[in-house]
């Protein structure tokens, strides 16, 4: 069993959270997709339901399947006002809280916790992006993928004002760490999303996703004597023993790189948890493993 009820998670578990939180019946896939992502145990899921921080289970759904099912993942895709994400997210933290017996001030020790422990979904809209979507960078592009990560809100990246690639870099990366996350002593993923124009800029400057992520690796992080003897105790690879600065992530390809929401100058970063906890990409498949292509394909024929 997983969670503090050491309960096995099933599929009927799943669908019952799901119509008390108002999903469609097409949700499902979406749904035990990512109960399937945060079973891999490089999620260190039991941790990541009882843990102090208050991050919650993002839901990042890509490739055709997420317009399908009414995913949104345009202008205020991670606000109010779409059932898909709205639903699909509560229905996550429902089996959370019923199932595995997470209950906030009982087994759920987080301080605050914070609205991302109520629901937490979006999906990617390629019509956004000058790149390829996570599913495509993974698979391809008619494979559908959800990519999970325990995690903050999102922290806005406000910049209306620079004009090149370098200049909207330095206030991402300005972004991607404080002494107040735990990014500071785990170094671990983060996702930058990008709004349409800021995504434009970038490629327009001749960046694309890899030299963005190696940028960012390069430069987000924090002189040792700031992260000495405060905010954690650190876990970080023994290869950073003498490392000064410390950098926030171990590697480019912990920066995960997407383009959503509106037109105008707010960004966003969203920061992980990561306490031996890692993102982890699964693509929807049918019950007999084949990737699915579209949602009808789960229609019983």
């Amino acid at each position: 069993g997983i969670g503090p009820s050491g309960k096995k998670i099933t599929v009927k578990d799943v669908a019952i959270c799901a119509i008390m939180a108002g999903c469609k019946p097409q949700a499902m896939p979406i749904l035990i997709t990512a109960f399937k992502a945060m079973s891999n145990k490089r999620y260190n899921f039991l941790q990541s339901v009882t843990t102090s921080h208050p991050g919650g289970n993002l839901v990042l759904v890509s490739g055709p399947i997420a317009q399908e099912v009414g995913l949104h993942g345009g202008a205020g895709c991670l606000g109010p006002g779409f059932p898909a994400n709205a639903t699909i997210g509560r229905a996550v933290n429902l089996v959370l809280i019923n199932t595995c017996r997470a209950v906030p001030g009982h087994s759920d020790l987080t301080c605050l916790s914070s609205q991302a422990e109520f629901t937490y979904c979006f999906c990617e809209d390629p019509r956004l992006t000058p790149w390829q979507t996570i599913n495509a960078e993974r698979y391809d592009a008619q494979t559908t993928t959800v990519y999970v990560l325990k995690a903050e809100p999102p922290h806005d990246i406000i910049d209306f004002l620079s004009q090149t690639a370098g200049d909207l870099l330095d206030t991402i990366i300005d972004s991607c760490t404080t002494l107040g996350s735990n990014n500071a002593y785990i170094p671990g993923p983060l996702i930058v999303v990008l709004t349409p124009d800021h995504a434009q800029l970038l490629h327009r400057d001749g960046w694309n996703k890899d030299k963005i992520r190696e940028h960012i690796h390069a430069q987000a992080n924090h002189p040792v004597p700031m992260v000495r003897n405060r905010g954690l105790v650190p876990v970080r690879p023994e290869s950073f023993a003498n490392r000064h600065p410390m950098p926030v992530t171990r590697e480019p390809k912990d920066i995960e790189i997407v383009v959503a929401g509106g037109r105008g100058g707010h960004s966003a970063v969203i920061l992980p948890w990561a306490l031996h906890s890692e993102s982890i990409v699964e693509p929807v498949v049918l019950p007999d493993g084949r990737v699915a292509k579209s949602i009808e394909d789960f229609k019983v024929k």
